[in-house]
């Protein structure tokens, strides 16, 4: 960014994954000169989710003296004129626009690890997006009022199928790019002749979604989470019989040096570490004036005050977070920040907390001791009329695919460890949505293969409340095994979600509930080798035959892989199943999808 040759620029940096003394003594004598010319600014935050990374490069900064914001990518090669042509053609837009590219681009790709260029079409949504001042102010504000970032979501949810924007921060940004007004580069590019203004890498792992930062770490950081239990810092620190660096997250450290020594932390503030080591006691160090934390004297330890004997320590899991809740009379206060909240309810099973900066959250007991979050949410679309619908059951990331068929689509997220709690919360709010759209003439419900019998049972819901509704279920895939088969006379209620979907499905059937039921397989295997129970059960299977030598590198390991890769055909299985519930025309028993993927390429 030194060597552009445009002058009217300035470089925002948020360093991240090293500590203050890696800083000081192997960053800042490269960049320092810069610093000093006033044309970097360059600060140390822990490491966050990358839509939080991204804004704390201006954090706390006056940027009303800037017109336009430019997200860069470390890892790609940018054209020593790229802020000029990017100058030049904004010049031509009106005020407050911001920019993208969509078009032909070059890729740096790698074979046997010889590097070589691929001229492609690039979607370059990261590494290309340059923002007006007005959308940086938005997402800066949002950040913080989650009112105004949860209806931002659901614009984007309704645009793009993403709703949690941790790794998935581009979306977010062209969503609001495009409300405030965003013109395509490209074009302008290719009649100028200029071909080489951005060159993406293809051959290299990104640093958060390469595998580099733990899975932990990503679900914590999936959403849009500020707090600072999330966060992953590294520290200096100066022990008197060790000096090194500890990695602190999700309520535990780790020594990166020596001996990986590990301990809970009691509290991290901005000027103490208070650490309980697994193998010995408690430890507190403070901050001193370069950066680094020096173990406090014996006489001052000595009076850190360890919690109440009336208190009691149990430890949460949330979708963003993981840590200790200290419980003292009807408050609890986490250990790692100072979110506390007035407990409303607390057993051997269930914990209700009434947070004091938002609402209340309900945390179940499981097996291993902790108490996790369980979530539920109903997400309608937009009023609008129309006669076929998708209901989608979401109990993992968000399924951009399902968006695809042009259909208004209702989304149900739960928590995916316990579907069973959240059932009748479901048939509930889907016969309620129902009732207010007198206008649904075809229902089809979609999930993975432990939503299949969900799905089947909330169809059967509907069909009993609504006979004239038409119901399909179509599942990816739905062959469960012999071992899970049981009937619902030995199956008590809350195991019934684990029972065969074609035992339910005949059951269903015995009792005049018509449900058609469709499955998307993939598999090598001929339609006389699929287990006879799937066969009779589903009235159309949608079955893919990998093409040769997919699978050797793990691109196709599933349907949910494949329908990602090509969301079109998700749009044509869905076409066929709407067309059968409708009774225009009867599908094929099988189908072999390499055609249609033929077509559509």
């Amino acid at each position: 960014m030194m060597n552009q040759s445009y002058p009217h620029l300035h470089v925002f940096a948020a360093v991240k994954g090293i500590s203050a003394e890696t800083v000081r003594r192997v960053l800042l004598p490269h960049v320092q000169p810069f610093i000093d010319a006033g044309r970097v600014t360059l600060r140390l935050y822990p490491n966050r989710n990358q839509l939080t990374n991204f804004l704390d490069t201006v954090r706390g900064l006056d940027i009303s003296s800037y017109d336009l914001f430019a997200k860069i990518d470390d890892d790609d090669f940018y054209d020593p004129d790229y802020f000029r042509h990017i100058a030049d053609f904004h010049a031509l837009l009106p005020d407050g626009y911001s920019s993208c590219h969509c078009g032909e681009g070059l890729w740096l790709k790698r074979h046997e690890g010889y590097p070589y260029l691929e001229k492609s079409f690039l979607l370059a949504l990261g590494p290309a997006q340059v923002m007006s001042r007005r959308v940086m102010e938005d997402l800066l504000a949002w950040e913080t009022d989650r009112a105004a970032m949860k209806e931002a979501m659901y614009r984007c949810l309704r645009q793009t199928g993403f709703y949690q924007f941790g790794f998935a921060e581009d979306q977010l940004f062209q969503t609001v790019m495009l409300e405030h007004g965003c013109a395509d580069i490209a074009p302008y590019l290719k009649k100028r002749g200029i071909h080489s203004h951005l060159i993406m890498q293809k051959s290299n792992a990104s640093i958060m979604r390469g595998g580099t930062v733990s899975e932990e770490f990503r679900k914590m950081q999936n959403g849009v989470s500020t707090d600072a239990g999330n966060d992953e810092h590294l520290v200096d620190i100066i022990h008197s019989d060790w000096k090194g660096c500890v990695k602190i997250s999700n309520g535990r450290a780790i020594r990166l040096d020596g001996p990986r020594d590990e301990a809970d932390v009691l509290s991290l503030t901005g000027v103490e570490i208070t650490l309980k080591w697994d193998k010995w006691g408690v430890e507190t160090f403070t901050k001193m004036e370069e950066g680094a934390y020096r173990l406090r004297k014996e006489e001052e330890t000595a009076s850190v005050q360890s919690p109440s004997s009336a208190s009691s320590i149990i430890h949460l899991r949330q979708q963003d977070w993981t840590d200790g809740l200290c419980i003292t009379g009807n408050r609890g206060r986490r250990l790692n920040c100072n979110d506390g909240g007035e407990i409303l309810e607390y057993t051997d099973k269930k914990l209700v907390i009434g947070w004091d900066y938002w609402g209340k959250e309900t945390f179940l007991h499981r097996e291993d001791g902790k108490y996790w979050f369980s979530s539920y949410s109903f997400m309608a679309p937009d009023s609008c009329i129309a006669d076929e619908y998708v209901i989608a059951l979401c109990g993992s990331p968000e399924k951009p695919w399902l968006h695809s068929t042009g259909r208004p689509v209702v989304l149900i997220r739960y928590s995916s460890w316990n579907l069973e709690d959240h059932l009748d919360n479901m048939r509930r709010d889907i016969l309620e949505f129902l009732a207010a759209t007198p206008h649904a003439k075809r229902i089809l419900l979609a999930g993975r293969v432990e939503e299949a019998v969900a799905c089947l049972l909330l169809a059967s819901g509907i069909k009993k409340r609504y006979p004239s509704v038409r119901t399909g279920i179509l599942g990816m895939p739905w062959n469960v095994g012999r071992e899970s088969r049981c009937t619902e006379e030995n199956c008590p209620q809350e195991k019934r979600l684990r029972i065969d979907p074609s035992l339910l499905l005949k059951e269903n059937r015995a009792q005049g509930i018509g449900t058609c039921a469709y499955a998307f397989h993939i598999s090598n295997s001929k339609q006389e080798q699929m287990e006879d129970n799937l066969l009779h059960s589903l009235r159309t299977i949608y079955n893919f035959s990998p093409p040769c030598g997919w699978g050797e590198k793990n691109e196709c390991k599933s349907a949910k892989n494949f329908i990602q890769q090509y969301p079109e055909i998700f749009k044509r299985v869905a076409d066929c199943c709407f067309d059968d519930l409708k009774g225009k025309s009867s599908p094929p028993e099988y189908i072999d999808l390499n055609a249609w993927i033929m077509e559509d390429r």
